[in-house]
Formats: structure tokens, C-alpha cells, sequence
């Protein structure tokens, strides 16, 4: 319970903000942000090579590939992601991509052409009580975003967020601003792509 009151209370702080605080003394009550800690270089740990991947990604460089499916998918939804890394990470194992971050495969899928309902699928296995309100936003995003953000109200504020990351991957420039905002402030760099 200590942990999830410390990662709270830091994206608490971030959102509150609007900018990256660091996360200091929380890192002490929760391993999610001593890692994240360590991806923003508050921490002179040595990496391994999926957190350093993480560390380049927050600094606004798309890091060469690696094989952890998680952080491949976060390079690939990347504002700057090469082609290379989209096809790579839409071949990943899908049982291998935790079910949140689904989405990112569901938005990179649908940029790319690509089937998207498998991540779609994945996403619902765990979070069926809220995938038909993902999915209707997804269709709203698609016609005015302005008014889209509504269909994920009562949502987890985590879930919130990755949903809107995701239309953001989608929609590109048409998507408000405010969208990366949320990523940018609200998520840790373990949950998100680089969205400048």
C-alpha cells in the first residue's frame, strides 16, 4: 500500500505542477520510483540496457532498439520513432505487452495499418469493465477529439491517461495538447512514450 500512496502521490505532484518534480524522498517508499528515479538520473545506479533505453527516452532521444516488448513499444510510440521499431514492436508476443500498454499497440497498429483489435483484446482481458469506454472513445476521438475526452470519465486515472496517450499516437497534431500534457505529467517514464 506504501508503494501505490508514494507513486500517487509523486504523479500527484507532477500533475499538480505541471512539470517534472523531481521525485526525491518518495523513491525511498516505492521500487517503481526508484527506477524512475534512476530513468531521470536522479539515481547513479548502473542500468540495465532497458532502463537506459528508458533514461534516452526521457531526454528526447529514440534509443536503438532493445527486446524487452515493453519498452520497445514505448520507443515505437515515440514522437520520432523510426519504422523499424513499429514493425518491430507490432511483431512483438502480445502475451508479453502488459495489458495497459495494449493501447500503445492498438494506436501503432491502426497508424500502421495493421489489425488493431488484438490489443484491443489484450487490453480487455483485464480491464473489461472498462474497455467499452475506451473503445467509444477511441471512435469519438476519431470524429472531435474536443469532446472525446468525456467517454473516459469514472476511468482509473492511470488507464485515463495511457487511453489519451494513445489517441494521441493516433491523431498526431489534431490531438489537444493537452493530451501530452497528461502523459507527459501524469504517467511515469515507465507507462509512457516521449510525446514532446
Amino acid at each position: 500500500l506504501r508503494d501505490a500512496i508514494a507513486d500517487h502521490l509523486a504523479m500527484a505532484r507532477r500533475l499538480d505542477q505541471r512539470a517534472l518534480v523531481p521525485i526525491g524522498e518518495l523513491a525511498d517508499d516505492s521500487d517503481q520510483l526508484r527506477t524512475v528515479a534512476e530513468i531521470e538520473g536522479e539515481r547513479s545506479d548502473p542500468l540495465t540496457p532497458d532502463l537506459q533505453a528508458l533514461r534516452e527516452l526521457h531526454r528526447g532521444s529514440v534509443p536503438r532498439v532493445v527486446s524487452n516488448p515493453s519498452v520497445l513499444l514505448l520507443i515505437a510510440a515515440s514522437d520520432g520513432a523510426r519504422d523499424p521499431a513499429v514493425t518491430l514492436a507490432l511483431a512483438a508476443p502480445l502475451d508479453q505487452i502488459p495489458p495497459p500498454l495494449a493501447l500503445y499497440g492498438y494506436a501503432l497498429a491502426r497508424r500502421a495499418g495493421r489489425d488493431p483489435q488484438p490489443y484491443l483484446a489484450r487490453f480487455a482481458g483485464q480491464h473489461a469493465d472498462v474497455a467499452a469506454s475506451v473503445t467509444a472513445f477511441f471512435t469519438a476521438a476519431d470524429q472531435d477529439p474536443r469532446t472525446a475526452e468525456a467517454r473516459l470519465a469514472g476511468l482509473p486515472f492511470e488507464l485515463r491517461a495511457i487511453a489519451l496517450v494513445a489517441a494521441t499516437i493516433v491523431l498526431g497534431p489534431a490531438a489537444p495538447h493537452s493530451w501530452r500534457d497528461t502523459a507527459r505529467f501524469g504517467l511515469l517514464p515507465t507507462e509512457r512514450p516521449y510525446l514532446p
